[in-house]
């Protein structure tokens, strides 16, 4: 088979952070929030949209959905937040 197709045709689209997408539009987290504010009457504070970005909190739905319509996003949005970090498991000495 060939490594380059995955199973059923279906491709998977390139994923995109959404603290990479506010960069790359050049927007500040004051402007995201701002932005939210007057497109859905929503208001969200600094850390949560940044810890969000940073994989240190889970989007409410209502976060996402602001999100969306922010950065004018289609219904499949291929964006997603930092996952969240977990330590390792700490490694055994080899005798």
């Amino acid at each position: 088979m060939n490594e380059n197709k995955p199973r059923g045709g279906n491709l998977t689209p390139p994923l995109i952070g959404i603290g990479h997408l506010r960069r790359a539009h050049g927007y500040t987290v004051e402007d995201v929030i701002e932005g939210i504010r007057a497109l859905t009457g929503r208001t969200y504070q600094k850390g949560s949209i940044s810890g969000v970005e940073l994989g240190h909190r889970k989007p409410s739905d209502d976060l996402i959905a602001a999100l969306i319509t922010f950065y004018g996003l289609d219904d499949e949005p291929h964006v997603y937040p930092r996952p969240r970090l977990v330590p390792a498991p700490p490694r055994q000495a080899v005798a």
